[in-house]
């Protein structure tokens, strides 16, 4: 996950050292005896079977810090449930917006979100919040450029998500993003206005065609 301090090691090596250490204790319980079987040295081999939910303390939801992630995903950024198993988590949504990670309760391998992680996921949660809001087209348009000077530092994050206005027309299947950019500055801007566009309409836009039109009328 780019851009989120969630480890500062790999995980398959925090896992490995969480594994050792456990062994060692265990060991030192037992007169120094490695409870491992043939495997003295404590280590994962080919083949092992390791159960995960006995060595981690939980799981921790990251969300992908993107303007397309759904407002869903973002509220549940940097949420942990302790004690469960990875069966019984929760689904906030395709994996491309989020993912659930292994955590350790040990201060060594963990950092709190930066400020600067912190607003960035306030921008993108109050506008995720307006693009999925029922209100009119011209009152996002408001809404959002109005986030894009408030957050003028977002750079990035603003970059990405310049083409909010066109994200709508590409959901339609057969609608690509130049089409959907013309459609616009024509005056066609929302599903709704594709599904009330006369077959007229729509075939004077420049890249659809008949085969096109039947594409699009057929999403709705």
């Amino acid at each position: 996950m780019k851009g989120i301090p969630t480890l500062n090691i790999p995980p398959s090596k925090l896992l490995q050292q969480v594994i050792n250490e456990k062994n060692e204790i265990i060991s030192g319980g037992m007169g120094g005896n490695v409870v491992k079987g043939d495997n003295k040295q404590g280590r994962l081999k080919e083949g092992d079977r390791i159960d995960y939910d006995e060595i981690i303390d939980g799981y921790e939801f990251i969300a992908t810090l993107s303007p397309t992630t759904p407002l869903k995903a973002l509220n549940h950024h940097r949420e942990k449930i302790k004690r469960t198993g990875e069966a019984a988590l929760p689904n906030y949504g395709d994996s491309r917006h989020g993912i659930w990670l292994p955590f350790f309760n040990d201060e060594r391998y963990f950092k709190p979100p930066s400020k600067a992680e912190l607003r960035e996921l306030e921008f993108l949660k109050k506008f995720r919040k307006t693009y999925e809001s029922d209100v009119s087209h011209d009152k996002k348009h408001e809404i959002i450029s109005g986030l894009f000077k408030e957050y003028n530092d977002m750079s990035s994050q603003i970059s990405r998500a310049a083409g909010w206005y066109l994200w709508e027309l590409m959901e339609i299947s057969g609608i690509s993003a130049s089409i959907a950019k013309v459609m616009y500055f024509e005056g066609i801007k929302s599903k709704k206005n594709v599904e009330m566009a006369s077959d007229k309409e729509l075939l004077n836009i420049p890249g659809i065609g008949p085969g096109r039109l039947k594409q699009i009328r057929a999403y709705f």
